[in-house]
């Protein structure tokens, strides 16, 4: 399963759209939708995905 906070993070709107388009909007948003809800962002997670390292990856 894939955690909500991935797709809250990672699905912006050009995502949804871009998966709306190619027709795997539905699978996604059933993936999250049953994913675990405990899920989350830690501060230390948080501080790195706000970072310049991010960059290197994304």
């Amino acid at each position: 399963m894939m955690p909500r906070k991935f797709g809250e993070i990672a699905f912006t709107p050009e995502v949804l759209t871009a998966q709306s388009e190619r027709g795997s909007r539905q699978t996604y948003a059933k993936y999250i939708a049953n994913g675990p809800a405990n899920d989350i962002i830690t501060p230390k997670i948080a501080e790195w995905l706000s970072s310049k390292v991010c960059d290197k990856y994304f």
